[in-house]
């Protein structure tokens, strides 16, 4: 499966439910940090960015477009987190 299939798999569950979010590790180099133009995840040709919000990110408009730490969807009720599970 391809991590676009997922990315779209996660944009239709949000438009559905609006409990989906796209999270991973703390596997990404963090690129946006100095440059906002930059894709902090590239993976299949899927670009994205990771969440520049410090608290409740999962609440923030555009949230969907980010992707987000494993550890900071822990106490909300996600219906379908889709995940970056690379090496």
């Amino acid at each position: 499966m391809s991590y676009q299939t997922v990315v779209t798999a996660a944009t239709a569950a949000a438009s559905r439910s609006g409990l989906a979010r796209l999270v991973a590790g703390y596997a990404c180099e963090g690129k946006t940090r100095n440059d906002k133009t930059a894709y902090d995840i590239v993976i299949d040709g899927c670009q994205l960015r990771w969440n520049s919000v410090a608290t409740d990110w999962i609440a923030t408009p555009n949230s969907l477009d980010k992707v987000g730490s494993i550890h900071t969807v822990q106490g909300y009720d996600l219906n379908y987190p889709g995940g970056d599970h690379r090496p």
